[in-house]
Formats: structure tokens, C-alpha cells, sequence
């Protein structure tokens, strides 16, 4: 059986002059792309995610990289229709990565469904 095409979705937040985006290309289960936070004078947070895709929902690390640093975020982020939504909020270490402490709770990132560039 032949491996089915990649499918790179884009999607996109815009909150006065903050900026996230984040890009991925999911192939059978297998998830990678884009995620970059970029807040208007504050620090920005870019890296590389993979995990996997199931029921619309993707657990993947990201490579954060920011202030000079690269550290393991865990993130789970939830298709619904043309947009996608993952929590932010205080985390701690477990395992070498960083998790949220309470996963229901926290800041709730909207990207809508965009063309990629």
C-alpha cells in the first residue's frame, strides 16, 4: 500500500499586534511542522513540533526555542472545523519536557485555518 500524500494545513492568530502561526504537515498519523508565538515587544517563542494525529487531536513536542534556550514543550492541539486550539499556562518539568500543570486550565490559543505562504 503506497503512503498517502502529505497534507500541510496552515493556521493563524492574530491579537493586536501579537502573532502566532503554526504550520503542519500530516502525513497517515505522523505529524510535523511550525509553531511561532510572537508577541509585539516581548519575548518570541519559535521551534519545530512532531507527534501524532488522532481524532483530531495532535500531541507533539515542540522544540521551543527562545531567550537563547531550547527546552521540550508537550502540546495538544484540537481540530475543530477551520481552526485549531492548544492551552498555555504555568508548566512544569516531568520527564525532561515541560507540561502543563493543569491541562483544562490555562490561556486557550484560536488559530484559524490560513493559506500557507
Amino acid at each position: 500500500m503506497a503512503a498517502s500524500k502529505p497534507d500541510t494545513m496552515c493556521f493563524r492568530q492574530v491579537v493586536g499586534r501579537d502573532s502566532t502561526t503554526l504550520q503542519l504537515v500530516v502525513q497517515d498519523s505522523a505529524v510535523t511542522g511550525q509553531l511561532n508565538v510572537v508577541p509585539y515587544e516581548k519575548d518570541q517563542a519559535r521551534g519545530s513540533i512532531q507527534g501524532t494525529l488522532t481524532n483530531n487531536q495532535v500531541i507533539a513536542d515542540w522544540q521551543r526555542s527562545g531567550e537563547g534556550v531550547t527546552q521540550a514543550y508537550k502540546v495538544i492541539f484540537t481540530l475543530k472545523g477551520d481552526a485549531i486550539t492548544w492551552r498555555e499556562g504555568e508548566r512544569i518539568e516531568e520527564q525532561g519536557k515541560w507540561v502543563l500543570k493543569n491541562p483544562t486550565q490555562g490561556y486557550e490559543y484560536v488559530l484559524m485555518k490560513t493559506e500557507c505562504q
